[in-house]
């Protein structure tokens, strides 16, 4: 729970101790401290939760209650050397568990949550969906016009084919004959012509379509997975460097609980010797009353061996719990760290399926520009065979000479039969 609700007399001291009385769970109230340097740095005059010993490098530190939370505040020092004033909110990652103030671990340490790489999933998935509907919609619109387009020239061949047999049964009045004929091609091949500009048209379009589509959606979705990219990387240096400074800090710690431990043995003993003389000398000033000076003294050093003894026991315990709540910041940062390689794994996938997606546009819309190509020349053959058909057909002065420019119209059909290249390119 928040420990400013829950607390009073809330104090900080010059090395940065947080103290307050606090509620426990059965009402009554319990003095607590914690050390604000043990989880709280300066970076370049801002505080920042997860680091270390701000107040190294801070001036006039104080804590201010307000009616929902405890502020702290103080002027903190920037790389350039100036000062700055900076806040923190400490009920953010303090809390009152049972009469103890606890560090809130899980609210500060950096974290990828599974929802953000979800949601880049979510949005690739819909990205390589929206790129197969416009390529099965492109194809769709491209194969139904030429499949109309087809059945249209095909009518205009097979009309070049009737006018054929027409002329067979041709005996007089040749002129009119070959004017009605060609007025009947001529429809079909404007009708099939038509047809053929419209399909041209869409696969321009396509063409286009494509591009935007490149341009905006999938350019968007890319953009979103390097963001995460970037993002996740810099996680993962910043959780290095502050499990680096971590596991130093708890070696450093280790050393002083260490030290403090032998210091105290060392003064447990001092302190019992200095027990035993003062209840010898007090033994002995019954018999002999100028004892007395000795006594004093031996009581003296027993006393102060005593303080000092507690003193290092007092380092010990809060050396001991710094070590626990970095041990735990630590495991907090090695979930973190694995965490952020999951997800980095998981937009490695992503930029993966994001380049194949890329590729096979790249792909689709060469194989547009090669369709435009063949359906150039495709064109190109179908106004020959139109030119042949009809305008040198409507100038053939003999029916042989009819027949003649009709057959070579013919011959063309070959080159836009279903066998054609145009054709397999639209079967692929």
């Amino acid at each position: 729970m928040s420990f400013s609700k829950s607390s009073h007399t809330i104090t900080l001291s010059s090395d940065s101790f947080l103290s307050a009385k606090c509620r426990t769970c059965d009402g009554e109230w319990h003095e607590s401290t914690i050390r604000l340097n043990d989880f709280l740095g300066n970076e370049d005059g801002a505080f920042q939760l997860g680091d270390r010993d701000f107040s190294l490098t801070a001036k006039d530190a104080v804590v201010e209650q307000t009616e929902d939370c405890t502020v702290l505040k103080a002027c903190l020092r920037k790389r350039d050397g100036t000062w700055q004033d900076a806040s923190v909110e400490l009920d953010a990652f303090i809390s009152n568990q049972n009469g103890e103030l606890c560090l809130e671990i899980d609210v500060f340490l950096p974290s990828i949550s599974e929802g953000i790489t979800q949601e880049l999933q979510t949005l690739v998935t819909k990205c390589e969906a929206s790129a197969r509907e416009l390529q099965a919609g492109i194809r769709n619109s491209i194969t139904e016009g030429t499949s109309s387009a087809f059945s249209s020239i095909s009518y205009a061949f097979q009309g070049i084919e009737d006018t054929q047999h027409a002329l067979r049964d041709a005996r007089v009045d040749i002129t009119h004959t070959i004017q009605h004929q060609a007025i009947f091609i001529n429809t079909l091949f404007m009708k099939s012509m038509k047809e053929w500009t419209i399909v041209e048209d869409a696969v321009a379009a396509s063409s286009q379509r494509v591009k935007e589509f490149q341009h905006t959606q999938l350019h968007d979705a890319t953009m979103e997975v390097e963001r995460t990219e970037q993002k996740i990387s810099a996680q993962i240096k910043e959780t290095q460097r502050r499990r680096t400074r971590t596991e130093e800090q708890i070696k450093s710690l280790q050393k002083q609980i260490d030290l403090n431990e032998e210091a105290h043995k060392a003064a447990e003993e001092q302190a019992e010797a200095a027990n035993g003389r003062t209840i010898g000398y007090s033994i002995a000033s019954v018999i002999l009353p100028f004892i007395f000076i000795p006594l004093a003294v031996a009581a003296g050093e027993r006393e102060d061996w005593g303080k000092r003894k507690d003193g290092f026991r007092r380092k010990v315990n809060e050396a001991r719990m710094a070590q626990g709540t970095q041990i735990q910041l630590l495991q907090r940062l090695e979930e973190g760290m694995e965490e952020a390689e999951r997800s980095k794994e998981k937009c490695l996938a992503l930029r993966r399926q994001t380049e194949r997606l890329t590729e096979d546009l790249n792909h689709f819309e060469a194989g547009i520009h090669e369709l435009k190509k063949s359906m150039t020349v495709f064109s190109l053959s179908l106004r020959r065979a139109e030119t042949s058909a009809v305008t040198a057909f409507q100038y053939s002065q003999t029916l042989e000479e009819g027949r003649a420019i009709l057959n070579d119209a013919l011959r063309l059909k070959s080159e836009l039969s279903e066998g054609h290249k145009l054709q397999r390119m639209l079967e692929i």
